[in-house]
């Protein structure tokens, strides 16, 4: 456990998290920070507290079965996913490279590819999408309209100073896709698991979309997100966890009703993200993101370290128990 992180909090969003639990708990603020603290130094994070809705989950033996972030999770990764296999997935460059056959479009890497390579490449697409090697979060992300750059070799240079070196083809996002919030290429994340045996399965699937003008899905910069079901209807209402707790019905906006929505071709990304997990198989555990663009599903990424926040958030839950046997099943591990 890494105390070190205590005097890094963003104290500002911790005090709205804590006045947000405070008015729907009726729990006092300090009661509330202590109870925080306690779970903090058994693993789980200020904003795990939150979504897991540790502050109406007071049982320990209900909180037992919750994963914690800096403990359950930097475990499993540890114990499923080799040091070769975490620099593939942490590299979008060399994730892009192994397994570029899942991802339906064009990638460049100008770290290894010329100034020719890329003024080639803006050539044949209208947009592009710009992302740095190993970000995360969507930070550092930008979208080109290729017919807008007046002077590619800058831009090439510009990008090369700033680490944003992967170049990616933008993807034309499928129409029922684009109903439920139409700024942003909405994902899916979905998780593989490889037990000891082989097996490949898939422990939880969550939709992540925006509700504001951003392009990007992400919840850490104010996306919201959904639990699916197996057959990939929305569970629950649309969750949003920065800058504290909000749920959402319908789009804020369109007034889109987000409830069973139902992602279309699910058996397809189940089958595109069994498949790729199969490619490297020493990652015996990946949070894939895919997109369902008009080609059909196509990989984003995988994350080496997915959050556990996004499979275990109170109100897509019908009891109050988390995933910590799901999890364990489905790796051949032992958390508790």
């Amino acid at each position: 456990m890494n105390f070190k992180k205590i005097f890094t909090a963003d104290w500002k969003s911790l005090h709205a998290v804590i006045k947000h639990m405070h008015k729907v708990s009726g729990r006092s603020r300090v009661d509330l920070f202590r109870d925080m603290y306690a779970c903090y130094k058994k693993g789980y994070t200020w904003m795990g507290y939150m979504v897991n809705g540790f502050y109406k989950y007071t049982d320990e033996n209900v909180r037992r079965t919750f994963l914690s972030e800096y403990v359950d999770n930097v475990k499993i990764v540890k114990e499923t996913i080799s040091p070769e296999a975490r620099e593939i997935l942490r590299d979008k460059g060399k994730f892009s490279e192994v397994y570029k056959d899942f991802l339906k479009r064009e990638v460049i890497d100008l770290r290894l590819s010329s100034y020719d390579e890329f003024s080639s490449f803006i050539d044949r697409h209208e947009r592009i999408i710009v992302k740095k090697p190993f970000g995360e979060g969507g930070k550092g992300m930008e979208i080109y309209l290729t017919s807008s750059i007046d002077n590619p070799k800058d831009l090439y240079d510009k990008l090369k100073k700033n680490d944003t070196t992967i170049v990616e083809e933008t993807i034309v996002q499928n129409e029922k896709m684009s109903e439920i919030s139409t700024n942003s290429v909405n994902t899916i994340r979905i998780a593989t698991a490889i037990d000891l045996s082989g097996n490949v399965t898939v422990p939880y699937m969550t939709l992540r979309y925006s509700v504001g003008d951003s392009f990007l899905d992400n919840a850490s910069l104010g996306g919201v997100y959904s639990l699916l079901d197996d057959e990939g209807v929305t569970v629950g209402p649309a969750y949003m966890s920065v800058p504290y707790e909000k749920i959402f019905y319908s789009h804020p906006k369109t007034n889109y009703d987000f409830m069973e929505f139902k992602v279309p071709q699910i058996e397809e990304v189940k089958s595109i993200v069994k498949e790729a997990a199969l490619v490297v198989k020493s990652a015996r555990y990946i949070g894939w993101d895919v997109a369902i663009s008009d080609k059909g599903p196509v990989i984003i990424e995988g994350n080496q370290t997915p959050s556990v926040d996004l499979y275990q958030t109170h109100v897509h839950l019908k009891e109050p128990k988390g995933p910590v046997k799901i999890m364990e099943k489905a790796l051949d591990i032992k958390l508790r």
